[in-house]
């Protein structure tokens, strides 16, 4: 009865003890980083004063805080990679096409997208551009072709790597470009109509993969698109909420006092807390051991990616959600579990029980105002979380496992302090300064997921048929999870360093089990929940 009663008091300790501990890094987070970053600010004034006297009107600005952050130096560079698959009933020369749509609606108006119409350069550790340094046609260039064998599919997922592995240097400034096929993929269509890939890569320092679906959409899409695009935005920013009813006094005020207390209680975890947190899950977080971590990354690629086709993937997720009362990234972040625990399991690789990741979200979400330029921004907070792997022979216990985890770690005090670094913190510091603190050399993937919306109807008849997300492998980590669903089909795309595996075909199983993995936990909640 002894040994029962201490045990709660010794749990009790070891959380105190832990909380101590968290507001101790929390305080000497902020301690040091406040007066850092104020002596930074002016400095950055300083440079943004000489080059404004140096260059003059010519000058378009430094990059804003919240891009010039993703500048810094690493094995591969954050470009935010998407395959467009355009299709049409005849052949066409796709390349001019493009080129005078982007010229129309960016080129024609540089000061309406000036990070796209400039030209990037650096000083003093900053980055900044100059007005109208670029033109279309070094933006819009062809896609390479095979020398030897088959346009197909396999081929244009080796191009993709290629394109990707491209470094981002002061010879090569290079922010973003369009790569047009000009012949179509062979064998991809029965219907005899045609399909001409796209490869759009855009640096992360233009903006965050949302806005550039939001650009996207702009420059391709046709009003039904745009207002599919304003009906999704609307949703996930304003969810639809319970109608309230007639309250008595007393019921109003118990209310009134309980929103108080939780106000209370988050805003003392935000301050006194989400930053310790934060500082937790890097810099000091106990180091992944499996064979997807690696340190010394050759910035060569694997890209891969699936769809579902037609076997309603994504509205397999929404039931799953709905069954489970769990979220979607629970639902998605099950599939990719049991997928990396197969691929592991055929390898004969040890199989941990968890492995840690870094889930991007988004707390803003772009400008969905028709008659206004996208605002090309970068909203995105990142969080570190144990992604648990399915060890079990019951999905829906992994799939449980993984909802508690992820409510448990990935809180929106952390997430709103993650956002507040991004967009005014960090960006004073020198990005060679900043290539020394800031990283995820503890986790082994990034995740992230992208609202899309319906199916495009594009110029001359064609149609933007599939949209693939390719996420990049950034800040010491070598594999990459990106989801979107477009046309209310979900796609999948996975980028693996080849210092990690040069398989492409294990890579390749990663991705189409994904949606295996989803019917399954499909059946298995239908049966159980």
């Amino acid at each position: 009865m002894k040994i029962l009663d201490t045990l709660p008091r010794t749990s009790n300790s070891a959380l105190q003890l832990e909380y101590f501990k968290t507001f101790l890094i929390n305080l000497l987070g902020w301690s040091v980083l406040l007066p850092t970053v104020s002596f930074f600010a002016v400095y950055r004034k300083v440079i943004d004063i000489i080059l404004k006297t140096k260059h003059g009107e010519r000058y378009g600005g430094l990059f804003n805080l919240n891009d010039g952050i993703f500048f810094w130096r690493d094995f591969s560079p954050p470009y935010l990679t998407t395959v467009l698959y355009i299709r049409s009933k005849t052949q066409i020369d796709l390349l001019p096409k493009v080129q005078k749509v982007i010229k129309e609606k960016i080129f024609t108006n540089p000061d309406l997208y000036p990070k796209l119409t400039g030209a990037k350069y650096s000083f003093g550790g900053y980055a900044y551009w100059l007005k109208n340094g670029r033109k279309v046609d070094t933006v819009v260039k062809t896609l390479r072709q095979p020398i030897a064998g088959k346009f197909d599919e396999k081929y244009l997922k080796q191009a993709t790597a290629e394109i990707l592995e491209v470094p981002l240097t002061d010879d090569n400034p290079e922010l973003w470009n369009f790569y047009i096929s000009k012949k179509p993929l062979e064998n991809f269509s029965s219907d005899g109509s045609y399909c001409y890939p796209i490869v759009a890569r855009f640096h992360h320092t233009i903006a965050d993969a949302t806005s550039i679906v939001a650009l996207f959409i702009r420059l391709f899409g046709d009003s039904s698109a745009q207002n599919y695009s304003e009906e999704l935005f609307e949703r996930i920013l304003k969810p639809s909420t319970i109608q309230p009813y007639h309250r008595t006094a007393i019921e109003s005020t118990i209310l009134f006092v309980k929103k108080c207390v939780r106000t209370i209680c988050f805003s003392f975890d935000l301050i006194f807390f989400a930053f310790g947190r934060i500082i937790q899950n890097t810099h000091l977080r106990k180091t992944d051991q499996n064979a997807l971590h690696g340190s010394n990354y050759s910035g060569k690629k694997i890209t891969v990616w699936a769809d579902e086709n037609e076997s309603d993937c994504l509205l397999m997720v929404k039931k799953i959600r709905e069954r489970t009362e769990s979220r979607f990234t629970c639902v998605v972040g099950t599939a990719i579990s049991a997928s990396l625990t197969e691929y592991f399991k055929r390898n004969k690789l040890s199989v941990p029980n968890s492995v840690t990741g870094v889930l991007t979200l988004l707390l803003n979400f772009p400008s969905i105002d028709p008659n206004k330029p996208v605002v090309l921004d970068n909203k995105t907070a990142g969080l570190g979380f144990d992604l648990q792997l399915h060890t079990s022979n019951n999905l829906v216990d992994t799939l449980r496992t993984i909802t508690t985890t992820m409510n448990t770690q990935l809180k929106y005090t952390d997430a709103i302090i993650s956002y507040v670094l991004l967009i005014y913190v960090m960006g004073c510091v020198p990005v060679k300064l900043l290539n020394n603190y800031l990283g995820y050399d503890s986790q082994s993937f990034l995740f992230t997921n992208i609202p899309g919306g319906s199916k495009i109807e594009m110029f001359d008849g064609c149609v933007l048929e599939k949209v693939v997300p390719v996420a990049p492998n950034i800040q010491g980590m070598g594999v990459s999870f990106g989801i979107i669903s477009y046309d209310n089909k979900l796609q999948i795309g996975v980028t693996v360093d080849k210092a990690l595996t040069s398989n492409s075909d294990e890579v390749q199983k990663i991705a189409t089990d994904f949606f295996h993995n989803i019917r399954h936990l499909n059946a298995a909640t239908k049966s159980e929940c």
